[in-house]
């Protein structure tokens, strides 16, 4: 059974949230801006059963996955500039990312491992990468948004990051713990894979 705890979102206005630890209470509650304080109240009442159930689909246990969940939303609390409407789905597929990859670095941290490399398989130029850049001012283009969901997720989520939330390489290496050169390399890719599967389309000419 998990405590009932609650959020002040000001003007005396409080939300109650289930099983929500005290450190992040106080963290969430510890926002001096009022519209901050209730933008993170309201997305952690609006997408915790959803977080959760990433999480322990990842983890398992409970104990695990509430961790995983609490350290993402430290990192949502962090980037709340990224999110305009709280309930919409870019929003929701922004804290899916970060939750399941926190999920999955808390698996590398359990067992003790380093983490991995084995995609470290030298830098991959960016020439002729650029395209992408070019067709994806258009976030609302279908056949993009299908060759991008399309991509194994440890691309797609950097790639995501990168054009539709506009973080640089070095955040998105902060945000899914993982290092720089990786997240070059996982971008690097994505766009690479994305333009074979645009080509195939007849989206892309070449030019």
């Amino acid at each position: 059974m998990y405590p009932l705890s609650f959020v002040c979102m000001g003007m005396g206005i409080c939300i109650f949230i289930l099983g929500v630890g005290h450190n992040l209470l106080a963290i969430i509650n510890g926002i001096k801006n009022d519209t901050d304080r209730t933008k993170a109240a309201e997305i952690f009442r609006l997408h915790y059963s959803t977080m959760m159930y990433t999480a322990k689909s990842i983890l398992i246990d409970d104990a695990s996955a509430e961790d995983a969940v609490s350290d993402a939303m430290i990192k949502i609390i962090n980037n709340l500039d990224k999110i305009s409407d709280v309930s919409c789905d870019k929003t929701k597929g922004y804290i899916a990312i970060i939750v399941r990859n926190t999920a999955l670095n808390l698996i590398k941290k359990q067992a003790n491992r380093k983490e991995d490399t084995d995609e470290a398989l030298g830098e991959i130029p960016d020439s002729d990468i650029s395209i992408l850049d070019k067709l994806t001012n258009d976030e609302s283009c279908k056949i993009i948004n299908e060759a991008i969901i399309s991509l194994p997720k440890h691309l797609s989520d950097v790639l995501r990051l990168s054009i539709v939330y506009g973080y640089d390489n070095k955040k998105i290496a902060k945000l899914l713990n993982v290092n720089y050169d990786l997240v070059r390399q996982r971008l690097s890719r994505a766009k690479k894979s994305v333009k074979k599967i645009l080509c195939k389309t007849g989206e892309y000419n070449g030019r």
